[in-house]
């Protein structure tokens, strides 16, 4: 059973690199709170969670994200911005973030730092 989900996440994986015509599998998609911090002006933050099991039962898990369209431009609404709350992301295309995600640049920089390499705002 392990065997078939983990072929099943390449094959889903795989689906969504080749729908935006990136044909390399990366280690992991676009996490969306890199998004949402991005969107917000770092005002929302992941809640992190984990899942405890008793027993010998089996788990399956699907995790499911929306993925913005091609040509979405990231910016926070004019209402997070404020002298307390400057913007601290420039504004940006997901596409051009997808890219620089799965790029031999961005894949060594921690998920939770990409998007501040990527699009962060020097204060």
């Amino acid at each position: 059973m392990m065997r078939q989900l983990d072929e099943l996440k390449d094959m889903i994986e795989m689906m969504i690199l080749d729908s935006y015509g990136l044909g390399e599998k990366s280690d992991s998609i676009v996490p969306c709170k890199t998004l949402l911090r991005a969107w917000s002006n770092g005002r929302m933050h992941p809640v992190k969670h984990r899942v405890m099991m008793r027993g010998e039962k089996e788990r399956i898990s699907l995790g499911i994200f929306p993925v913005p369209t091609e040509g979405t431009i990231i910016k926070p609404p004019k209402e997070l911005i404020d002298e307390e709350h400057p913007q601290i992301f420039k504004e940006f295309d997901f596409m051009e973030f997808f890219k620089f995600f799965s790029s031999e640049e961005g894949v060594p920089i921690d998920s939770a730092k990409q998007i501040f390499a990527f699009a962060g705002i020097c204060t």
